[in-house]
């Protein structure tokens, strides 16, 4: 089959005598979880800003050095992007124990498969925004009067439903 979810496990196991690495979209999947459950406490919407651009810079350190090798990324470099980040130490270590009991100790995953970098998306039950990562810093969150936020600072033109919108005070 040509479903890239589908890992064919045995056949690798059998013909190449190796590990089988989990498809993408699994690697993703993990990380989502151990994440939300390893460092929900610290996570807030700077948290997630400033882990998509470590992850951005270092993709493009990678590229722009022409590294031969693909660039992935171990619990250890992820624990340190998350310390750069600001998450508690006790967040990391029980992430790192938790990315180990589902990769493996040694096991390394690309940084597409921890986030995606090419997109900013939050969402509600009862929206969705997408924002280019590198505009993502115009997204915040407030609570104003006991209720929650999301804020856009729009500095230039809106539109919405392609009709352009003035915002007065």
């Amino acid at each position: 089959t040509r479903d890239v979810s589908v890992s064919h496990e045995d056949f690798i196991n059998t013909i190449f005598k190796t590990k089988v690495p989990k498809p993408a979209s699994h690697q993703a999947e993990s990380i989502a979880n151990i994440l939300n459950s390893t460092v929900s406490d610290d996570c807030d919407i700077e948290l997630i800003q400033a882990l998509q651009g470590q992850l951005i810079e270092i993709a493009e350190d990678h590229k722009s050095n022409k590294e031969e090798e693909p660039l992935k990324l171990s619990s250890k470099d992820i624990g340190t992007l998350l310390r750069c980040s600001g998450v508690s130490e006790e967040s990391i270590q029980s992430f790192s124990e938790k990315f180990e009991d589902d990769f493996g100790e040694f096991d390394e995953i690309p940084p597409s498969n921890v986030m995606n970098m090419k997109k900013f998306e939050v969402k509600t039950p009862e929206v969705t925004i997408k924002v280019d990562p590198a505009h993502s810093e115009l997204i915040q969150t407030r609570i104003i009067n006991g209720t929650k936020y999301l804020l856009i600072r729009a500095d230039s033109e809106v539109v919405v439903n392609g009709i352009k919108v003035n915002i007065s005070e």
